[in-house]
């Protein structure tokens, strides 16, 4: 029998903020929400290649929904 999988969308649909929160983190910075201007972290912040890697792989190790804030009417 095949395992089914439902996948939710929850970033700025639901709840915002994780994605960020790891990025300042991961880059030292405390970017806000309204500063970010492109879906591409390197167009955000200024980093390496090698630091963009550490955060994807950041982005993997951790839950991305911890430290989120649910938008009103979700």
């Amino acid at each position: 029998m095949n395992k089914q999988i439902i996948l939710f969308d929850l970033d700025d649909v639901l709840v915002k903020g994780g994605f960020l929160s790891i990025a300042n983190q991961v880059f030292g910075d405390s970017k806000k929400e309204e500063e970010i201007s492109s879906y591409y972290v390197e167009e955000n912040f200024n980093v390496t290649d090698k630091q963009k890697e550490i955060f994807l792989d950041e982005l993997t190790k951790r839950n991305v929904y911890e430290n989120t804030i649910i938008i009103d009417g979700a």
